[in-house]
């Protein structure tokens, strides 16, 4: 993605730190900034701080971000990022469903290290504020987190360390592969039906269309042929996915067997991309799950 700055305290759309009075400026002007961006990055996701002239980025395809994740009353005991910025700058962009066709980006405050160190200015407990903060941004359909920097990870306990790895694991997109079905023997040239059971057990989708491929490689040769399929997996939301399609056998297989793979490729080429949330990933990035007989 790419990050609508330019504007305010460090590129951030907001005026902190600023000298008394420092105003930022009109909304036509900002507007036009972001016009810059929406011109220059057409194939890549744009998003935008909470702030600013976050509704226009947003009704023109741009996600958000938002910084202070984590914020419960670490500045004041009277608002904190996650119950008096948050929830009505989210609303008052019309933000809350941006999560289907853009990312969504948070940054730690303070770091995810003082978290535990610090505490996050919540009335609860450090693991209570931790896990709380981790159920709204999933919530929110994070894909992505900033920890932001120092002091080192080893300064945590393994029970934290955990916490944040799982947490990890449920942001954006992550594609479980429940069941894959197709016949044991086809003919060169001829169709194969695929049926295939998904699982996107992340908060978002993938925003990108990395194709999903099948592989052919002969296990006497290991000569390989790819074909793509017709799947969006820009479509695939969390959830149960069933996914059917019919490929193509290439006509110049010869007869003999063959090793199915699956992969997600390069939006260009044929290396794969994206790695599954299942086993068998073989080194090259395939997942070779299945056989079939060709003749």
């Amino acid at each position: 993605f790419m990050d609508i700055g330019s504007v305010g305290s460090w590129g951030e759309w907001n005026t902190a730190g600023a000298p008394e009075g420092f105003k930022l400026p009109a909304e036509s002007t900002l507007n036009k900034i972001i016009d810059l961006y929406l011109e220059n990055f057409t194939r890549t996701k744009l998003i935008m701080l909470i702030g600013g002239s976050l509704q226009y980025a947003i009704d023109h395809g741009a996600g958000y971000r938002a910084d202070c994740l984590g914020d419960w009353g670490m500045w004041s005991d009277n608002w904190s990022h996650m119950t008096t910025i948050y929830p009505p700058a989210i609303a008052d962009a019309r933000a809350e469903e941006v999560w289907k066709k853009a990312p969504v980006l948070f940054e730690a405050c303070n770091t995810m290290t003082t978290w535990y160190l610090d505490g996050m200015g919540s009335r609860f407990t450090r693991e209570a504020a931790r896990d709380t903060t981790i159920a709204q941004s999933l919530a929110w359909h994070i894909s992505m987190m900033n920890p932001c920097y120092g002091p080192k990870f080893e300064k945590l306990p393994d029970e934290w360390i955990q916490a944040y790895l799982e947490w990890g694991k449920k942001m954006g997109y992550r594609f479980v592969l429940r069941n894959l079905a197709h016949p044991s023997r086809v003919n060169a040239g001829g169709q194969m039906p695929l049926r295939m059971d998904w699982e996107n057990a992340g908060v978002a989708p993938c925003y990108y269309a990395h194709p999903l491929a099948v592989q052919f490689r002969n296990t006497v040769s290991r000569e390989t042929w790819v074909v793509k399929t017709d799947a969006d997996i820009r479509e695939w939301m969390p959830g149960q996915v069933d996914y059917n399609t019919v490929v193509t056998v290439p006509d110049s297989l010869a007869p003999g067997e063959y090793e199915l793979g699956l992969a997600m490729l390069e939006r260009s080429g044929d290396s794969p991309r994206i790695k599954l949330a299942v086993e068998g990933a073989d080194e090259d990035g395939w997942y070779r799950l299945s056989r079939v007989r060709v003749h």
